[in-house]
């Protein structure tokens, strides 16, 4: 920053600094004058006030006394005129109270006077009231009061009268000397500003004469002496000899001049000897002129070579970009020859691709005519030294042929006469020659050293490209044929799941009928019960092929519900104790207390990995034990559960761990035991994987297996408890209702046999279609209720029949439950869509009909029980073992013998017979009952050993 140092400047600072300090006292002045001025009005005024506050109180005074005098005068005349005296002495009081307020703080003299008149105003008062008093006592206007109201008038009024008088006047004359007082403070103020202001006026003089005499002045001086300068007299300095900021510019400028003048001579001199060397110098450039002009038409040509040069690189990159761009290896070619020979102006480009055999060159792609005749002709060339092609695949290097007339390579192609020189290049991709490219010119020597660069540089690109291109077209194929396959298999599938369940669906269905037949013997019950069993285990072999096919196929989808863990854990125990019983092998089911009651997951997939893993340890165990372990991993929302299934069985070798959880893949054990079909841990590693869970796996041969997993399940609190499927023993409809028409549609006989038996059984009126167009024709004349509709048949299936009916009003009310094998969700969304209301997934056991019907139609049936799925125990270990001990043993002789027969009536009487005493066990009993678990009921019943220990 500039630092003002000069004479003219600080004469300037102090000049302004004093000016500044006068304008600042003068605006203080008139503050404080304007201040002053204020509080003194405000005093006047406020002694005006007070003055007439006090003449307001002489003037009330005087009412009150107008005020009694008419009351002593005639009291009657005004009812509440005592009234008003007393709310006019209240008023005085008032007044007086209010002046006392408005009295300065510091003033006495003003307390003084306000307090004396509030004293007269008091007195003034009492006698008032005494005079009213003295009336009241005489009755009238007697003597007393009349000489009472004298002195009222005389020795309390005309004394208040006087004193508030005096107040006025005093106030009257103070506020005179108040504003005699602040005219002069004015005026003095006033006189101080102007002279304040002349004082502004001569230092402003002072400071105009200084500015000429020491800055406007010498400036005029300098502006005449740089005019001079500019006019070329440098000569004539400036004449300013002062010793501050003005004679410093003025020398300095006269020592510029001097200076100027100096360089000014030496450039003249400088000018002539210039003048003598471009003379000499022009003669030099009209001499290399001339030699520039040879330069140039070099450098045209050169350019024209870098143009040719920068075009090619231009195409290699442009074919390099499209190579990249695009998979298509025919469009790839032809859009490559004649890129190239567009910008390489070539008479003939091509490209050829080695056979599969490797013995020929096959023309892929050519430009012009003649490309299309040779490519019409399959034109091709053997891999040997006959043809320039051939020799560069056979010898993986570029050759160059300057004049094909004087080399026995080139091959003179009748549909090419004017070839007259050839270059050939090797497409080399991943160390394997697949082809050349081959490029052709009408003129001698075409091909440069540049010009070869850049096509090896096109020829490795579009080698590589093309292998691109053929890896993507056999990606491709294979792509189509695994969608095909993969169709094929959903295909397969689903017609093996049609043709399967079909069968099955009559078989599982007239075995639960024939179950329930109380004539059959016990030898044919039995073999019954062989026939559902083994129905049942078909079944469960075919679910789990499908699973793993909707799983693989990405249909299985997830079903989250509420459910008791621990009742289901129950369930599975009760379900093995049996088998664990008959190899003497310890069932340990373990469930940590920090693990809720109540869950929501998908509970039946979390099922039937529990269901496999426990029939694998099962399976593998001879001796030792089986248990489960649940455990609370990590608390929150979703908590993690941690499950743990370990058994002390032959163990796994660490070769088979690698491949145990492939589908079809046995370890060395289960390959020995010739049982199951290395389905079970293949699908229960994909189930925990569903359920956000991974299984893993530890063994040792000889030692046992651990499998465990951890999943995220959601804790439900223990007010909202899980639906619970009701399960009825039917034995028809209930009395009273409607005759209901249904019609059972089905191409398999044994089908529609099982379920219009069940119906009719029920009680209602059933008929049969073998076909879709059969179903329409009898839904048109009979009107049913509902339809039991399988969906696929031969002719008009049951998708189109659907169609055909649901595409009239009447149609939509009526009742349609698909009957279907598929085994993909999605299709059997698609029924839903077509208009079915409901369907039954094959084989249909009787309980899904009766539910179905009281669903849609609303029917009631006689129920002789009623039972709950997944009914935790209510007795522990030791009550249940207590209970048996006090049945009596003939009870459960017979109850094993009913048990073991499969007679589930037997067993029902049973049951009643000890339902008054036990009434827990009896729940249980009933449940597996109605269950037709036969391996249940054994496993629950104590053994006959142990019957035979109590007697002894």
């Amino acid at each position: 920053m500039y630092q003002l140092q000069g004479p003219i400047a600080r004469r300037l600072i102090w000049t302004f600094a004093g000016l500044a300090l006068l304008a600042v006292a003068i605006a203080g002045g008139a503050v404080l004058a304007v201040q002053y001025t204020e509080n003194v009005l405000m005093e006047v005024q406020m002694q005006a006030d007070l003055a007439a506050h006090s003449a307001r109180i002489r003037s009330e005074s005087l009412a009150l006394t107008d005020l009694v005098r008419r009351y002593i005068a005639d009291p009657t005349q005004e009812p509440d005129l005592r009234q008003r005296i007393a709310i006019q002495r209240e008023l005085l009081d008032g007044l007086v109270l209010e002046a006392i307020e408005s009295t300065a703080l510091g003033d006495v003299d003003h307390s003084m006077q306000v307090s004396e008149i509030r004293q007269y105003l008091f007195a003034f008062s009492s006698q008032a009231n005494r005079v009213i008093q003295s009336y009241d006592t005489e009755g009238g206007a007697g003597a007393q009061t009349q000489y009472q109201l004298t002195i009222l008038v005389q020795n309390y009024q005309d004394p208040l009268i006087r004193a508030l008088e005096k107040f006025e006047r005093t106030e009257a004359e103070r506020a005179d000397r108040i504003r005699a007082e602040t005219r002069q403070a004015v005026r003095s103020t006033t006189y101080l500003l102007w002279a304040i202001g002349f004082a502004v006026l001569v230092v402003a003089f002072f400071l105009a004469r200084e500015v000429l005499t020491n800055i406007v002045r010498p400036l005029n001086l300098l502006r005449k002496g740089v005019e001079e300068i500019q006019a070329g007299h440098f000569d004539a300095p400036v004449n300013i000899r002062s010793k501050d900021e003005m004679g410093d510019l003025a020398r300095a400028l006269n020592s510029m001049a001097a200076e100027v003048r100096d360089s000014r001579a030496k450039l003249e001199t400088h000018a002539r000897t210039l003048e003598e060397q471009v003379q000499k110098r022009t003669r030099e450039a009209e001499t290399r002129a001339q030699q520039a002009a040879k330069l140039s038409a070099i450098a045209q040509n050169r350019a024209r070579d870098l143009e040719r040069m920068a075009l090619q690189a231009q195409t290699a990159a442009e074919v390099s970009s499209f190579a990249s761009g695009t998979l298509d290896q025919t469009v790839l070619l032809q859009h490559s020859v004649n890129l190239i020979r567009e910008r390489f102006e070539m008479y003939y480009v091509g490209l050829f691709l080695l056979d599969e055999a490797g013995r020929y060159a096959c023309l892929r792609s050519g430009t012009g005519e003649a490309g299309k005749q040779m490519m019409f002709r399959q034109h091709k060339l053997p891999i040997d030294e006959t043809s320039l092609t051939g020799w560069v695949i056979k010898n993986r290097k570029p050759k160059i042929v300057s004049n094909v007339q004087e080399d026995p390579l080139h091959y003179a192609n009748p549909v090419l006469p004017e070839t007259r020189s050839e270059a050939s290049l090797p497409l080399i991709s991943r160390g394997e020659v697949i082809g050349s490219l081959t490029v052709q010119s009408e003129r001698l020597n075409a091909f440069q050293e540049q010009d070869v660069a850049v096509l090896q540089t096109m020829s490795a690109q579009l080698a590589n490209a093309i292998t691109n291109a053929r890896l993507y077209q056999d990606l491709q194929r294979e792509k189509l044929a695994a969608e095909s396959a993969n169709n094929a298999k959903s295909i397969f599938l689903a017609n093996m799941s049609h043709e399967i369940r079909t069968p099955l669906n009559a078989i599982l269905g007239f075995t639960e009928l024939l179950q329930r037949d109380e004539n059959l013997s016990s030898s044919q019950r039995a073999n019954i019960n062989v026939i559902h069993r083994s129905g049942d285990m078909l079944l469960s072999l075919i679910n789990n092929v499908l699973d793993l096919s909707k799983i693989e196929a990405g249909r299985m989808m997830m079903n989250e519900q509420v459910f008791s863990l621990r009742a289901m854990m129950g369930n599975l125990q009760e379900m093995f104790r049996l088998r664990a019983a008959e190899k003497d092998v310890d069932l340990v089911f373990e469930c940590d207390e920090k693990v809720p009651t109540l869950l929501r997951t998908d509970e039946s997939k979390l099922r039937q990995v529990l269901l496999n893993l426990l029939s694998n340890a099962l399976k593998f165990t001879t001796s030792g034990q089986v248990a489960v372990r649940v455990s609370e991993a990590a608390p929150g929302s979703p908590a993690l559960l941690h499950f743990l299934v370990e058994d002390t069985g032959t163990g796994i070798s660490p070769e088979e761990i690698k491949g145990i959880f492939e589908p079809f893949t046995q370890a060395s054990s289960g390959r020995k035991l010739q049982q199951g079909t290395g389905l079970g841990l293949a699908i229960s590693s994909q189930l925990v994987n569903m359920l956000g869970g991974a299984l893993d796996v530890e063994s040792k041969l000889g030692e046992g297996s651990k499998f465990s997993f951890t999943i995220p399940v959601y804790i439900i609190q223990s007010s909202e408890t899980p639906m619970r499927r009701r399960q009825y023993r039917i034995a028809r409809l209930a009395d009273g209702q409607p005759t209901y028409r249904l019609l059972v549609v089905d191409d398999q006989p044994e089908g529609r046999q099982w379920i219009s038996g069940v119906l009719e059984r029920l009680g209602f009126q059933v008929r049969e279609a073998s076909d879709g167009q059969e179903a329409v024709q009898i839904w048109e004349t009979w009107h049913p209720h509902l339809i039991w509709m399988d969906m696929r048949m031969p002719g008009t299936d049951g998708h189109e029949a659907t169609r055909q009916i649901k595409s009239t009003p009447e149609g939509w009310r009526t009742i349609i439950i698909a009957l279907t094998a598929s085994a993909f969700e999605d299709e059997r969304s698609q029924i839903l869509a077509e208009g079915c209301d409901d369907f039954l997934l094959k084989p249909v056991g009787s309980q899904d009909l009766i539910e179905r019907l009281e669903r849609h139609l609303g029917v009631v049936f006689v129920e002789t029980g009623e039972v709950h799925e997944n009914l935790p125990l209510q007795l522990s270990e030791d009550d249940l073992a207590a209970v048996w001990k006090s049945l009596p043993e003939a009870w459960l002789n017979d109850m094993r013998v009913a048990v073991g027969e499969a007679d589930f009536s037997r067993a029902q009487a049973l049951v009643n017979d000890i339902r008054p005493q036990h009434a827990a066990l009896a729940d249980i009993l009933d449940m597996l009952i109605n269950n037709f678990d036969v391996r249940g009921l054994l496993s629950m019943l104590p053994p006959p050993a142990l019957a035979s220990e109590e007697e002894d």
